[in-house]
This record gives structure tokens, sequence and C-alpha cells, in this order.
């Protein structure tokens, strides 16, 4: 989806409306072959960012390229996401700081039912299977 929309931006010579498009990524710890491995997973997988100045032309463009499927926000149009939260998202230096905020540390990853062994604390060498809690409403 990100490669259509810059080909679309470009071909249709949006470049000055749309200037930017961000699939926003994060460090996540993962475990393959006893050894730990620090590997780039999609924040918000199906979603990426835009920045652009939208108008009639550049929301034509954008909501008509190819595996574009919806918008984040109220009725048919995008709602723009404050620049501290994008800032946040990318881990990008803002224009009045002199340094990029320090990147998290990467979060562990786990998959249903996928087999894990504690190491630590009261359960250590205890196995058990990892599970993730839904709520309904």
């Amino acid at each position: 989806m990100r490669q259509n929309l810059e080909a679309r931006t470009s071909s249709m010579n949006m470049e000055h409306r749309i200037y930017e498009v961000v699939i926003p990524m994060e460090d996540v710890v993962e475990y393959k072959q006893g050894k730990k491995v620090v590997v780039q997973k999609k924040m918000f997988p199906g979603y990426l960012l835009v920045r652009c100045r939208l108008d009639d032309d550049s929301w034509y463009v954008i909501r008509n390229t190819p595996g574009v499927t919806g918008f984040v926000g109220a009725g048919n149009k995008p709602s723009p996401l404050p620049r501290r939260d994008v800032e946040t998202f990318l881990a990008v230096k803002a224009d009045d700081d002199e340094q990029a905020p320090k990147r998290q540390r990467p979060r562990l990853a786990y998959d249903l039912n996928e087999t894990v062994r504690v190491k630590e604390g009261p359960f250590a060498d205890f196995s058990v299977r990892s599970w993730r809690s839904t709520r309904t409403s």
C-alpha cells in the first residue's frame, strides 16, 4: 500500500501536497533457536501515516489508491493526528529539540499458545503456554 501511494503521488505530480508516507515500526524481542533477536515489526499492522496538505486533489489521490480501504476518523474524512503523537510513534526529533527522544526498550512478543520458560522469580524453571486475555464489551 505504501509503494502504491508513493507511486501514485509521483505519477500524478502531487509531491507538493503529499509529502511523506510512513509505516511506524517498533523493535520487538523474539527468541529464535534459543537466541534473543531484536526484530522490527509494524506498530499498527494494516495502517500507515500520511503527511500531507489535505485538499480535494490530495484527498482524491489518497482515497483512490489501490490498497487503501479506509481511514481513521469520523465520517469519510481522515482525522489529523497531533504532532506529538506522531513524533512519539516515529521517535523523531522535533524542530525545537536538540536531541531525539530515546527509543523505548524492545517489547517481548509471544504468540498465542507458545510455550515459554520462566527464568526468574517464584515460578523460575516453569514452562507455561502464553495466553492473551480478551475483553468484550
